[in-house]
């Protein structure tokens, strides 16, 4: 669906985009990742065809987004950081004016408007002037809008910036739906949970440059950080490479995690017959990205 190739962008002297490549599938979303100033934001503009790049390509289907017809341009759906709504106009005046941009006819528009409300639960607030929102409300608003005409590629850029933890939940569940849709999805973001909620692929920018690309599922896989507690009814058994206390065992600095406990059982079915509880605590994403690009934990580098 969406093709980025050896990307390269800069503005007077500074480099925002260093020889970036990734590419998202239909129904994949991909977390794009990175501190402040790390590109994210000139890479989206670069994808919906705001700007073009100095070097390399982006294409969409196949075409160069600078280069598509109206038609083609529907075809993605783009949600900026900065909110773009009419404040004095209603939820369904500012959805209507939308999907009129496509081109469809008033009975489309109507449908479209109402399709993309339900997605993101702004049905009951389309009598509401847009002044009269609050935050977290004119965010979904502003979402939904990048869904009018129910594009292949979806961009989101900071969705969930200020939004209480109701509206948070809702955007991450509509956007989950979308992607089980066949949706391909650019999700921005500085709040990590949401990337482990989306069970998104990573590609995290740094300075410009690409450092990490990949699925969460394979980053813990390679990761050795995992710690195994096993806890039973009664004093636990002594096991070699085990450390025991009273009535648990823990194993410290686990790789893939899953498959050790599936071959931890098979070597131990006599001993575990007490067995009550496993838990497996992972590193959190932010300590994955940190041991991947250990400069992000210093100031100035956080993701957040």
């Amino acid at each position: 669906m969406l093709q980025v190739d050896g990307v390269s962008k800069s503005y007077a002297s500074h480099q925002a985009l260093r020889d970036v490549s990734f590419e998202v599938a239909p129904g994949e979303i991909v977390a794009i990742l990175g501190p402040n100033g790390a590109g994210k934001s000139t890479l989206m503009s670069l994808i919906v065809g705001l700007l073009k790049p100095d070097i390399g390509s982006v294409t969409i289907g196949g075409v160069d987004p600078t280069r598509m017809s109206q038609s083609q341009r529907s075809g993605i759906g783009f949600a900026p950081q900065e909110l773009g709504l009419y404040p004095s106009a209603t939820v369904e005046e500012n959805l209507q004016y939308f999907a009129g941009l496509t081109g469809a006819g008033k009975k489309a528009v109507r449908r479209m408007a109402r399709d993309a409300a339900e997605v993101f639960r702004v049905e009951d607030l389309f009598p509401r002037r847009i002044s009269t929102l609050s935050g977290g409300e004119k965010r979904r608003v502003h979402s939904a809008i990048a869904l009018v005409a129910r594009p292949r590629l979806l961009l989101l850029d900071e969705p969930t910036v200020g939004v209480d933890v109701g509206t948070r939940r809702e955007v991450i569940a509509a956007v989950r739906q979308l992607a089980d849709d066949g949706v391909a999805v650019c999700y921005s973001t500085h709040y990590l949970p949401e990337v482990e909620t989306l069970a998104a692929r990573v590609v995290l920018l740094h300075h410009g440059r690409k450092v990490v690309d990949g699925p969460l599922a394979e980053m813990w896989r390679n990761d050795d950080r995992s710690r195994i507690t096993f806890t039973f009814d009664g004093e636990a058994p002594l096991l070699q490479g085990t450390e025991r206390k009273g009535d648990t065992l823990q194993i410290e600095h686990v790789g893939n995690p899953g498959e050790f406990v599936a071959v931890f059982f098979r070597s131990h079915a006599h001993e575990l017959r007490n067995l009550k509880a496993v838990e497996i605590e992972r590193p959190s994403l932010e300590d994955l990205l940190i041991a991947l690009a250990p400069d992000l934990g210093t100031p100035g580098g956080e993701i957040k």
